[in-house]
């Protein structure tokens, strides 16, 4: 899908450092499975490395990561580990 966005916000965005979310969630409704996600998200595993992680397989995972995209109003996986970090979902020991 291709952003409406004007390409001065979004170079904006990119330069605050600060994703722009749409407040969809607050984390009350992230799943026990899609919290144990996020912190393979923030550290940039790819869906199979988290597939074997998480021992489901890689559909599950592109399940999982677009329904956390939706519910977090994030646009990519970047957004939703700036997500993630913002609440307090992207573990410890993250790089």
């Amino acid at each position: 899908m291709v952003s409406k966005a004007r390409p001065d916000s979004l170079v904006g965005e990119w330069r605050s450092g600060s994703p722009v979310h749409n407040g969809v969630c607050d984390g009350a409704t992230i799943t026990a499975r899609q919290r144990q996600l996020l912190p393979l998200v923030c550290r940039g595993f790819s869906n199979k490395e988290m597939a074997a992680d998480l021992y489901v397989g890689e559909d599950d995972i592109e399940y999982l990561v677009r329904e956390l995209l939706g519910r977090t109003g994030s646009r990519n996986r970047t957004q939703l580990a700036a997500w993630a970090v913002e609440h307090n979902f992207g573990g410890s020991g993250i790089p």
